[in-house]
Protein backbone atom coordinates (compact mmCIF):
# COMPACT_ATOMS: atom_id res chain seq x y z
CA UNK A 1 0.00 0.00 0.00
CA UNK A 2 1.68 3.35 -1.25
CA UNK A 3 0.11 6.14 0.99
CA UNK A 4 1.38 9.73 -0.50
CA UNK A 5 1.11 13.09 1.26
CA UNK A 6 1.26 16.22 -0.67
CA UNK A 7 4.01 18.87 -1.05
CA UNK A 8 2.97 22.51 -0.79
CA UNK A 9 5.33 25.06 -0.94
CA UNK A 10 4.44 28.21 0.13
CA UNK A 11 6.04 31.76 -1.09
CA UNK A 12 6.30 34.78 0.50
CA UNK A 13 3.10 36.60 -0.22
CA UNK A 14 0.69 33.86 1.34
CA UNK A 15 2.94 33.82 4.23
CA UNK A 16 2.87 37.71 4.79
CA UNK A 17 -1.16 36.98 4.32
CA UNK A 18 -1.65 34.59 7.04
CA UNK A 19 -0.77 37.31 9.29
CA UNK A 20 -0.81 40.85 7.52
CA UNK A 21 -4.72 39.70 6.22
CA UNK A 22 -5.52 37.40 8.93
CA UNK A 23 -6.69 34.41 6.92
CA UNK A 24 -6.38 31.64 7.71
CA UNK A 25 -3.80 29.99 4.85
CA UNK A 26 -2.86 27.11 5.99
CA UNK A 27 -6.80 25.42 7.48
CA UNK A 28 -7.79 26.55 3.89
CA UNK A 29 -5.30 24.89 2.01
CA UNK A 30 -6.07 21.71 4.21
CA UNK A 31 -9.88 22.15 3.28
CA UNK A 32 -8.96 22.54 -0.38
CA UNK A 33 -6.89 19.51 -0.87
CA UNK A 34 -9.67 17.53 1.28
CA UNK A 35 -5.86 15.92 3.15
CA UNK A 36 -3.02 16.28 5.43
CA UNK A 37 -0.04 17.72 3.78
CA UNK A 38 3.94 18.80 4.22
CA UNK A 39 3.90 22.52 4.17
CA UNK A 40 7.24 23.49 3.05
CA UNK A 41 9.10 26.78 2.12
CA UNK A 42 12.99 27.16 0.92
CA UNK A 43 15.63 28.34 2.15
CA UNK A 44 15.42 31.50 -0.28
CA UNK A 45 11.91 32.54 0.94
CA UNK A 46 13.72 32.64 4.52
CA UNK A 47 16.19 34.74 3.46
CA UNK A 48 13.73 37.05 1.83
CA UNK A 49 11.42 37.09 5.15
CA UNK A 50 14.68 38.27 7.05
CA UNK A 51 15.78 40.58 4.53
CA UNK A 52 12.32 42.28 4.92
CA UNK A 53 12.93 42.10 8.55
CA UNK A 54 16.19 43.89 8.09
CA UNK A 55 14.48 46.92 6.58
CA UNK A 56 11.54 46.98 8.17
CA UNK A 57 11.10 49.64 10.93
CA UNK A 58 9.66 49.24 14.29
CA UNK A 59 5.34 48.04 14.17
CA UNK A 60 3.16 45.56 12.22
CA UNK A 61 5.57 44.30 9.62
CA UNK A 62 8.37 43.61 11.79
CA UNK A 63 6.22 41.42 14.26
CA UNK A 64 4.41 39.75 11.22
CA UNK A 65 7.50 38.56 9.91
CA UNK A 66 8.58 36.90 13.10
CA UNK A 67 5.46 35.70 13.83
CA UNK A 68 6.09 34.44 10.14
CA UNK A 69 9.04 33.39 10.91
CA UNK A 70 8.89 31.54 14.44
CA UNK A 71 5.85 29.80 12.32
CA UNK A 72 8.27 28.68 9.43
CA UNK A 73 10.76 27.23 11.90
CA UNK A 74 8.48 24.87 13.91
CA UNK A 75 6.27 23.83 11.12
CA UNK A 76 7.40 24.14 7.88
CA UNK A 77 10.03 21.61 6.01
CA UNK A 78 12.63 23.68 4.55
CA UNK A 79 14.28 22.93 1.54
CA UNK A 80 17.42 23.65 0.99
CA UNK A 81 17.67 25.36 -2.64
CA UNK A 82 19.19 29.05 -2.50
CA UNK A 83 18.46 31.23 -5.09
CA UNK A 84 15.85 33.92 -5.44
CA UNK A 85 12.47 33.34 -3.84
CA UNK A 86 10.37 32.66 -6.64
CA UNK A 87 13.16 31.13 -8.54
CA UNK A 88 14.26 28.58 -5.69
CA UNK A 89 10.09 27.58 -6.06
CA UNK A 90 10.57 26.69 -9.86
CA UNK A 91 13.56 24.58 -8.92
CA UNK A 92 11.52 22.94 -5.93
CA UNK A 93 8.38 21.85 -8.40
CA UNK A 94 10.26 20.54 -11.19
CA UNK A 95 12.44 18.08 -9.17
CA UNK A 96 10.39 17.10 -6.35
CA UNK A 97 6.76 18.46 -7.96
CA UNK A 98 3.67 19.91 -5.32
CA UNK A 99 1.33 22.66 -5.04
CA UNK A 100 2.40 26.11 -5.16
CA UNK A 101 0.34 28.49 -2.42
CA UNK A 102 0.92 31.93 -3.68
CA UNK A 103 -0.85 35.36 -4.14
CA UNK A 104 1.68 36.44 -6.70
CA UNK A 105 -0.67 36.60 -9.68
CA UNK A 106 2.82 36.50 -12.30
CA UNK A 107 4.75 33.12 -10.27
CA UNK A 108 0.79 32.09 -10.38
CA UNK A 109 0.02 32.08 -14.30
CA UNK A 110 3.68 31.38 -14.89
CA UNK A 111 3.09 28.16 -12.56
CA UNK A 112 0.38 26.92 -14.79
CA UNK A 113 1.59 27.37 -17.90
CA UNK A 114 3.64 24.05 -16.89
CA UNK A 115 1.19 22.66 -15.47
CA UNK A 116 1.63 23.24 -11.85
CA UNK A 117 -1.45 23.09 -9.39
CA UNK A 118 -1.75 26.67 -7.46
CA UNK A 119 -3.58 27.66 -4.97
CA UNK A 120 -3.89 31.17 -4.89
CA UNK A 121 -5.98 34.07 -2.48
CA UNK A 122 -8.95 35.66 -4.40
CA UNK A 123 -9.70 39.09 -2.80
CA UNK A 124 -13.49 38.92 -3.93
CA UNK A 125 -14.06 35.69 -1.75
CA UNK A 126 -11.04 36.59 0.89
CA UNK A 127 -10.66 32.68 0.23
CA UNK A 128 -8.11 30.34 -1.38
CA UNK A 129 -8.61 28.85 -4.22
CA UNK A 130 -7.01 25.91 -6.23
Amino acid sequence: MHISIPLVIFDTSALLLMILERVRVLEQVYEILNSPYIPIVTIAIIKEMEMILKWSGRGKVRRCINTVLNLIYTSFSIADINDDADESIRKFVKKYGGIVVTCDLKLKRELEEKNVQVIYFRESSRRMEL
